[in-house]
């Protein structure tokens, strides 16, 4: 993640109704989901498995290294 000014990427008529809410902070503007065709039911699952192998092999002794 790297620092952009508002000024630079965003239009005036905005950069002044951001500054309704927020004036001198730093905002996060997340990621639009890309290409992303699961449901966050599915994405859900797939984490679970993940973490569950993650357990798995730590339970085996291969940790972090």
């Amino acid at each position: 993640m790297k620092y952009v000014g508002a000024g630079k990427v965003l239009p005036k008529e905005l950069v002044r109704q951001l500054q309704e809410y927020v004036q001198g902070e730093y905002i996060y503007i997340p990621v639009r989901d890309k290409g992303m065709n699961c449901s966050v039911t599915d994405y859900r699952t797939e984490l679970q498995k993940r973490d569950a192998h993650i357990y798995t092999k730590y339970l085996e002794g291969l940790g972090r290294k």
